[in-house]
C-alpha cells in the first residue's frame, strides 16, 4: 500500500506532478545558502563597476556621481537577491517511489522528470563554494543521453540524497522482479 502525499508535501508539490499512488520520498529544495551565493558573482561584477566609476569621479567636474552609484549598486544587489530568492522558490527537487522530479524556472517553468528505471548513473559533484558551507550537488543520468539529464544544487549532506535515489532505484527494481 502506497501513502499519498503528506500535509507539507501538498503545499509545495502541485497536484498534477504526482501520480496516483506515487508515494514522495523527498521533496528538497536548495539550502537557502544558494540565495547569496548564486548572487555573488553579479554582485561582485557590481561592485568593481561601482569602484570604476568612482574612484575617478571626484577628478570630474562636479563630482557627487559616488552617492548615484552607491546607491544604484544597492539597489541592483538587492535585485538580484531578489531574483535569486524566486530562483530558489521555484527550484523543487522530488523523489518518488517512481520518479526523479526536477521543477525550475522563474518565468519559464521547467518540469524534468524520468522513471528510476531509467537512471544510470548519479554523481555528487562539490564544488569549491559548496565545499565551504558543507553543500553539494547531486546529478543524475540516463542511459538516453550522453550528459547528465538533471542537477540538484547545493544540497545539504548530498551523500545521504544520493544514497537515497540509489535505494529507491533498488526498491523499485526489486518490486519489478528485476
Amino acid at each position: 500500500m502506497t501513502a499519498g502525499p503528506t500535509a507539507s508535501q501538498r503545499r509545495v508539490l502541485p497536484s498534477s506532478l504526482l501520480r496516483d499512488g506515487e508515494t514522495v520520498l523527498r521533496s528538497l529544495r536548495p539550502h537557502p545558502l544558494y540565495i547569496p551565493l548564486v548572487s555573488l558573482p553579479s554582485c561582485v561584477l557590481l561592485l568593481v563597476v561601482v569602484l570604476l566609476v568612482v574612484i575617478p569621479g571626484p577628478m570630474l567636474p562636479g563630482g557627487g556621481i559616488g552617492d548615484q552609484a552607491w546607491a544604484t549598486f544597492i539597489l541592483l544587489v538587492l535585485l538580484r537577491l531578489g531574483w535569486a530568492v524566486l530562483q530558489w522558490f521555484n527550484e523543487l527537487y522530488i523523489l518518488t517511489d517512481q520518479r526523479l522530479l526536477t521543477r525550475s524556472g522563474v518565468i519559464r517553468v521547467r518540469v524534468y522528470e524520468t522513471s528510476l528505471r531509467h537512471v544510470r548513473q548519479t554523481l555528487v559533484h562539490v564544488s569549491l563554494r559548496e565545499r565551504i558551507f558543507g553543500l553539494g550537488t547531486v546529478l543524475s543520468a540516463t542511459a538516453a543521453t550522453a550528459v547528465y539529464d538533471t542537477a540538484w544544487v547545493m544540497l545539504r549532506r548530498p551523500v545521504a540524497v544520493q544514497s537515497a535515489i540509489q535505494d529507491a532505484m533498488s526498491d523499485r527494481e526489486a518490486a519489478s522482479g528485476g
